[in-house]
């Protein structure tokens, strides 16, 4: 069975827009020397998933890299670099969102889970404090990545097709989605504050804790802390992360505790390789990522050309036993004189689990982003 999401009509209009042509983000200065900025993308695509017997087709936001507006406000105080930023997604229909069982989302849906950052940064000579909505340590931790490629793909599978379900040898859909097994342990958004020292020979280290605010009936209290580091040795440019996550459940349901783990290389020819993965303390669930990948900019003349073969296995996520593994092709173009990029994703996932078995799946997204 092939199907047509709802977000086609859309997403076609949106993908057009995109080769009329690029706008310029503005800024503007006041007398006094504060500066506001504006910015945003639009990022869709087309979604194909294969689940083995069957064949599903849709058109949506791509939440690699989420479609948004937003703003920021820059003052110089005495203080310090004060700035205020709001950002939100537009609520469109997410790739990651549809499935087999034909309840997409609607074409525009935006609630106030799509507020993705409200918050008052502070910057000085002791660091960067941050109170409000925005990332915690952890936001990233795990998703460090110079591959050129993040659009096509990345350690968040998610992201790009979460809710679809993997499909019994039987023929009959199980209850095990991409999400389920496809999990990592990297950090998030929450109404948090924050703070992150200064840099010291490349090294910066960040804490925080925060609630969650967005959504309803999570009472829980969320802390982490991360060790950062960035730097070039020779021809090879290095980012590294380390972090830890603990919840507190609400009604002393007990602790949760994760750690999340990523770096990334570039060397100058353009060859790049990136690594993650973590786990779960408080149980056996893990997830390890690999990608290597190619950067040039010889082989078109409207911007750089980027590929990459990823890797990602977990364990005991989804169902107890149960084992992911999924490989995939990604090439992304961007496009100089439209402000955007072109990209293509292939993924294949096998999924196992003790008393069960399942066909294999496959999935292919190509989208384009538009930044302003």
């Amino acid at each position: 069975m092939t199907k047509f999401s709802r977000s086609g009509p859309i997403a076609a209009a949106a993908l057009c827009a995109l080769t009329a042509g690029a706008a310029s983000a503005q800024d503007f200065t006041s007398a006094n020397g504060d500066t506001v900025h504006f910015y945003g993308q639009l990022n869709l695509g087309y979604l194909g998933f294969d689940d083995g017997q069957d064949t599903d087709n849709a058109f949506g936001n791509v939440g690699n890299s989420t479609s948004r507006l937003g703003f920021t406000l820059d003052h110089d105080a005495d203080i310090g670099a004060v700035r205020f930023r709001f950002e939100t997604g537009l609520g469109l229909g997410s790739t990651g969102s549809f499935s087999q069982s034909g309840d997409d989302p609607e074409v525009i849906d935006w609630n106030r889970r799509q507020l993705r950052k409200l918050e008052v940064v502070l910057t000085n000579d002791y660091g960067v404090f941050s109170v409000g909505q925005g990332s915690m340590a952890t936001d990233g931790a795990g998703g460090l990545d110079d591959s050129g490629t993040t659009l096509a793909g990345t350690k968040s599978f998610g992201d790009v097709a979460g809710s679809y379900l993997f499909r019994n040898a039987d023929g009959t859909l199980s209850s095990l989605s991409v999400s389920d097994v496809f999990h990592n342990t990297d950090g998030s958004r929450r109404m948090r504050v924050r703070y992150d020292t200064p840099e010291y020979y490349g090294f910066t280290v960040g804490a925080a804790y925060g609630r969650e605010v967005l959504a309803e009936d999570n009472d829980n209290d969320y802390y982490d802390a991360a060790v950062n580091w960035a730097g070039d040795v020779g021809d090879f440019k290095i980012k590294a992360s380390v972090g830890a996550n603990w919840v507190d459940q609400a009604d002393d349901a007990g602790t949760e505790k994760t750690g999340v783990a990523s770096a990334t290389i570039m060397h100058a020819s353009g060859v790049n390789l990136t690594l993650a993965g973590g786990g779960d303390f408080n149980s056996s669930g893990d997830w390890e990522y690999a990608k290597l990948g190619y950067t040039t900019a010889s082989w078109t003349q409207v911007g750089e050309t980027s590929v990459a073969v990823e890797y990602l296995e977990t364990d005991d996520y989804g169902v107890e036993g149960a084992r992911g593994e999924a490989w995939g092709l990604l090439l992304t173009q961007k496009i100089k004189p439209l402000n955007a990029e072109a990209y293509v994703g292939y993924r294949h996932y096998d999924v196992s689990a003790p008393g069960a078995s399942f066909q294999d799946a496959q999935s292919l997204l190509i989208g384009s982003r538009w930044s302003f």
